[in-house]
């Protein structure tokens, strides 16, 4: 459960960070690098974004990681529901 917790404090972390700084990215590459077109500039700091998590993945936890017998079937089902749910929305 700790290791939830955790990867969930790095993930709020992670867009609070992403949040607050895109502004000040998108001023920055507009103001100095001479308009929208300089916008493009932008694809760097997602491409190291991108790069840092793509060694991440997800962990093997072993019995904890299988999903329990007719789990799959509920969870589609709970997914479909939900889904439409925000669909409809």
């Amino acid at each position: 459960m700790r290791a939830r917790r955790t990867a969930m404090s790095w993930f709020s972390l992670g867009g609070n960070l992403g949040f607050a700084s895109a502004p000040p990215a998108v001023s920055a590459a507009v103001a100095l690098g001479g308009g929208l077109r300089s916008t493009s500039l932008l694809i760097l700091p997602a491409l190291a974004g991108a790069g840092a998590v793509r060694g991440g993945g997800t962990r093997d936890r072993g019995a904890h990681a299988r999903p329990r017998a007719g789990g799959c079937l509920r969870d589609r089902a709970d997914f479909r529901r939900r889904r439409s749910g925000v669909v409809r929305r």
